[in-house]
């Protein structure tokens, strides 16, 4: 009996394991100095939210936390999912919902907690209660099947060759349609392009096109994502969207490490007329 307790007391370990070794890493993630923050909190013209912080690379729930005191601008954390990825199955989800709130305890903070999908079928993997737990979610349209079913990632330039770019982009459209219509709090990066098209933005995304996105955005509730890196979406796209009642949010997408500043969001929401009111707002 001994033994096999320890045996159970061993494997609820290993699942705790990537976020507790997350816990340990040296972080990488920029959390901003006195003056950063200063800066941060002068530009800001209302409270934002980030629900776009992956725990990775040191990134961590307490250095989110930091982050948010630091600067002003409210953080949510989430991990990926799919079968490729940390999330997979109600085990994963529960023990990474179950640390993060364990540490938000500690702290005496809160934050919300969403996953980011990337298989299309992800609601599959999860039960219902299971799911409820969580505070959003999000996806993008960066992953997409290739003509023979096979994930790719877009970002991939260096092995992601595009050979006839008009049918690609209406398959590309369709992709994006159909993950609009999953049970999705967020749409990440809308209207990305990968780069061999980035630089016909215009070409590629007709206000046609913009326009199905943004109705059935509205349509199913989905809130848009302002990129802090990235020029996705466009002006153009998100002036579009505000006129069509769209609701919006603010995401940084960190990754390995590099500092990401908030001024275009600042620059955006002053450009389009954005208001607080124009925002998701997640109870928690």
């Amino acid at each position: 009996m001994t033994k096999f307790i320890a045996l159970i007391f061993a494997a609820a370990l290993m699942a705790l394991a990537p976020f507790t070794m997350a816990q340990e890493k040296k972080s990488f993630w920029h959390v901003p100095t006195p003056t950063d923050a200063q800066h941060v909190k002068a530009a800001a013209p209302f409270t934002l939210t980030d629900y776009h912080i992956h725990l990775r690379l040191g990134t961590t729930c307490v250095k989110a936390i930091e982050r948010q005191e630091a600067t002003g601008i409210q953080s949510g954390i989430l991990e990926n999912s799919g079968r490729e990825w940390p999330l997979f199955d109600d085990a994963s989800l529960l023990a990474f919902i179950r640390y993060n709130r364990k540490i938000m305890a500690e702290k005496g903070v809160k934050l919300p907690i969403g996953m980011q999908v990337n298989d299309r079928d992800w609601f599959t993997y999860f039960s219902p209660d299971v799911l409820k737990q969580l505070d959003y979610v999000l996806a993008d349209t960066m992953i997409m099947d290739d003509e023979n079913g096979q994930p790719v990632r877009l970002w991939r330039a260096d092995t992601y060759v595009i050979t006839d770019e008009e049918v690609w982009m209406e398959r590309y459209f369709r992709h994006t349609m159909q993950i609009l219509d999953e049970p999705i709090t967020i749409l990440a990066n809308p209207t990305y392009l990968p780069a061999q098209l980035a630089d016909r933005y215009d070409h590629f995304w007709t206000e046609e096109r913009m326009k199905a996105v943004i109705d059935r955005a509205v349509k199913n509730g989905v809130a848009l994502e302002i990129q802090a890196k990235s020029t996705f979406p466009s002006v153009k796209f998100i002036k579009m969207a505000k006129a069509a009642g769209t609701t919006f949010s603010v995401g940084t997408n960190n990754g390995d490490g590099e500092i990401i500043p908030y001024d275009r969001w600042f620059r955006v929401i002053e450009e389009c007329g954005l208001e607080e009111s124009d925002f998701l707002k997640i109870r928690y």
